[in-house]
């Protein structure tokens, strides 16, 4: 890489060693590695190289479902793989690809992770990277990766409001953000005036007075840029609650504080969010099978998820609070991500339609974005059901790589494109119930009533099976016992549904019930004439059960 960003900054990091300065420093749980340091005590260089070299780290581990300690040493085998064991998983990975690609590798993974990121939240206090010096590059990458994203922001944020920046000059605004570093940490690298070539500051200083990478000229003295509004050229989402309180699940409510995402796809051919989310809510459109997932004994549930409205509309649904753990990776050989992370499906249809992948893809990016603003996650954190396998944190799906390979993508190209967007999302929260649409009734001709609901009985050797739709090729949920007497409240191609079972039975095995009339009519009545008896059976012979007052 001849130049780019943070070249002028990353002496300060790794000195001459650049990706092989593999050093205890500070609080890191006793190994920083490479160019820009990634530490082991936030997992990062163990997530660097699962993500880049997934072989050789495959024995490589970080425990995000416990508490992290602050430690210059290594805590311990319970919190992740020892210092020597990433440090050697380090040195091989450099090794098998060489210095150069090497670096292209961790110079991506920073400017995604850090310094993308950082340009795409201080936009908001009118700062645009993209507009800016060399120097002021150089600096917010630098300043990213020490104190972390949020950090950088919170302490620009403060010289924001403590400064009447609108107007001020490129060198005063440089000195201003350098005080501050300085201040913070009290070492050379901040300070001003040092000509030594110790100083970070004095370094880029010249620098101020050059364009930086992908400017093609600085044409204002102040690179204070008021962006109003600030999702001006973003993407707009509406994002629909709607919690499915009668799954397990939900009921279960285990609080989780979230750490990362997990992207998945149903691998079934609907990409109609009734499917699975329900009941109807003026939006979604019934489920005549009602085979969503907001039931009793249903033994997964997702925080959201991706689809088609009955319209045809893509967009969003929040299924279950993003701090209670999800049911929708189970185990892997290390653990599970329900404990840690977000996770939403992606409503397949047959994998063929680059119109309904598109927009699909681009609601998952949108949403992964304002995860990412909303929760403070890493964008290295995202990953796929299969990926979360392949880390030990799930159990053996390939979802979604299936669907991204048929359109030429990859959960790469997935993250890339949501790191581009931090920032620059706009999600409207709306709850699904409190504003449901109210829908123009038609006029209809008047029709024949409706058949009330019959009895039948079971009539089989043995037992009958009960299935979640109307055909053999719906799942087994229960089965009943021959003579069960059952009510029948709908048909559908010869298969009869039960209420209380929630499911359906071929009526090939359903008899006739002698005391259940076929082709009566729900009317009211009033009883006159003293007490009506109410009796077991159609007969004044059978026993009385109980009496009906007159009127």
């Amino acid at each position: 890489m001849k130049d780019y960003i943070g070249r002028y900054v990353k002496k300060f990091e790794s000195g001459n060693k650049g990706s092989l300065c593999l050093v205890q420093s500070g609080y890191d749980y006793g190994l920083s590695c490479g160019s820009y340091q990634l530490t082991l005590s936030n997992g990062n260089c163990i997530a660097f190289l699962k993500h880049y070299f997934p072989s050789l780290s495959s024995n490589l581990y970080y425990n995000t479902n416990i508490q992290k300690v602050k430690s210059k040493e290594w805590p311990g085998q319970q919190y992740c793989s020892s210092p020597a064991e990433v440090e050697s998983v380090w040195r091989a990975s450099y090794d098998s690809v060489g210095a150069e690609t090497f670096f292209e590798y961790e110079h991506q993974w920073i400017g995604r992770s850090y310094y993308d990121r950082i340009k795409s939240r201080i936009l908001k206090y009118g700062m645009d990277l993209d507009a800016c010096s060399r120097a002021f590059q150089e600096l917010f990458w630098s300043w990213a990766v020490n104190v972390g994203v949020g950090g950088c922001e919170r302490k620009f944020a403060a010289i924001c409001a403590e400064n009447n920046i609108q107007n001020i000059s490129h060198e005063k605004l440089f000195d201003i953000c350098y005080d501050e570093r300085y201040r913070a940490a009290k070492t050379n690298r901040y300070k001003k005036g040092l000509m030594s070539g110790s100083s970070e500051r004095e370094i880029l200083r010249p620098l101020l007075s050059e364009n930086g990478i992908g400017v093609i000229t600085i044409s204002s003295p102040s690179i204070y840029k008021k962006q109003e509004p600030i999702w001006e050229g973003g993407k707009h989402l509406v994002s629909y609650k709607y919690y499915q309180t009668n799954n397990d699940c939900y009921k279960k409510a285990a609080p989780m504080n979230p750490q990362g995402i997990v992207v998945h796809s149903t691998a079934a051919n609907n990409p109609y969010l009734k499917r699975y989310v329900g009941p109807d809510d003026g939006r979604l459109g019934v489920n005549k099978n009602k085979n969503y997932w907001n039931r009793p004994g249903v033994k997964k549930c997702m925080h959201g998820f991706i689809g088609k409205l009955e319209d045809g509309t893509v967009t969003f649904y929040n299924t279950l609070p993003y701090t209670y753990k999800a049911w929708g990776v189970a185990t892997g050989s290390k653990g599970s991500f329900n404990n840690s992370h977000i996770q939403f499906e992606i409503c397949e249809d047959n994998l063929k339609n680059q119109g309904y992948f598109d927009e699909a893809f681009d609601c998952a990016i949108t949403m992964c974005a304002y995860f990412c603003e909303k929760f403070n996650l890493d964008v290295n954190s995202i990953v796929s059901h299969k990926e979360a396998h392949d880390l030990g944190y799930a159990n053996n799906h390939g979802d979604p790589h299936n669907w991204l390979k048929n359109f030429g993508k990859d959960m790469n190209w997935f993250r890339g494109e949501v790191a581009k967007r931090i920032g620059k999302v706009d999600v409207m929260v709306v709850d699904a119930i409190e504003n449901k649409p109210v829908k123009p009734v038609e006029p209809v001709e008047p029709s024949e009533p409706s058949k009330t609901p019959y009895k039948g009985k079971v009539s089989v050797s043995t037992s009958l099976n009960v299935r979640s739709g109307p055909g053999t090729n719906y799942p087994r949920i229960g089965s009943l016992s021959n003579g069960a007497i059952v009510t029948i409240s709908k048909e559908e191609n010869n298969w009869g549904y039960i209420e209380d079972k929630m499911g359906w039975v071929s009526l090939n095995y359903i008899a006739p019930y002698e005391d259940s009339p076929a082709a009566e009519y729900l009317y009211k009545a009033q009883v006159y004439g003293g007490k009506l008896n109410v009796r077991a059976r159609a007969t004044t012979t059978s026993s009385r059960i109980t009496q009906l007052a007159n009127g």
